[in-house]
């Protein structure tokens, strides 16, 4: 569902920014959700999806409107933007392989719930320096608060398919969560 949120981003900023906002609040979600995934007791196979899905949509959302706006700054300064590439790229790629080696011995030793706590600040990580402006993202000025119609006029065809393509995974999940949980039948 990344082309939906790239689109509905572009197209509608969220308490007056593009990004910053939209990150904020997925970021929010997700770090409840991991909350919610290492305190809970989850018996439902649809609860831990709810909350894997909030956890996932931030990490997509962020991830894609972070590409964007170093896009942006790419385009700004065209020398910098294969360094600006390899430096994220390679930071997430040590990053994974920390997770990578602490992951299964920790879920080995100890309750795999530890790692959602684990996870928890990490999540919320993203929060402050979003909010404190670190992103750089401009406030759309007064008037122009609304809905861009005019992307949508501009790329009927490319919006069309991202909205297709993310109603088609939501509709797949929410017919796998409606129609063959166990506890979503009984309710």
């Amino acid at each position: 569902i990344k082309g939906a949120i790239g689109v509905l981003s572009d197209a509608y900023p969220l308490f007056g920014y593009h990004k910053a906002s939209y990150i904020i609040v997925v970021a929010v979600a997700g770090t409840f959700a991991f909350v919610g995934l290492a305190a809970l007791p989850i018996h439902s196979a649809s609860l831990a999806a709810m909350l894997m899905f909030a956890v996932n949509l931030e990490i997509g959302t962020a991830d894609l409107l972070c590409e964007g706006k170093y896009a942006e700054k790419m385009q700004e300064k065209p020398k910098t933007g294969s360094t600006m590439v390899s430096y994220v790229w390679g930071n997430f790629q040590v990053g994974s392989l920390i997770a990578a080696c602490f992951v299964g011995p920790v879920a080995d030793h100890y309750d795999p719930k530890i790692l959602f706590w684990m996870m928890t600040p990490i999540a919320a990580s993203i929060i402050v320096p979003t909010a404190l402006g670190y992103l750089a993202d401009e406030r759309v000025p007064e008037g122009q608060e609304g809905f861009k119609t005019e992307l949508i006029n501009k790329y009927p065809y490319i919006i069309s398919f991202c909205l297709v393509m993310a109603v088609s995974a939501m509709g797949n999940a929410l017919i796998d969560l409606f129609f063959f949980d166990q506890h979503i039948i009984i309710i």
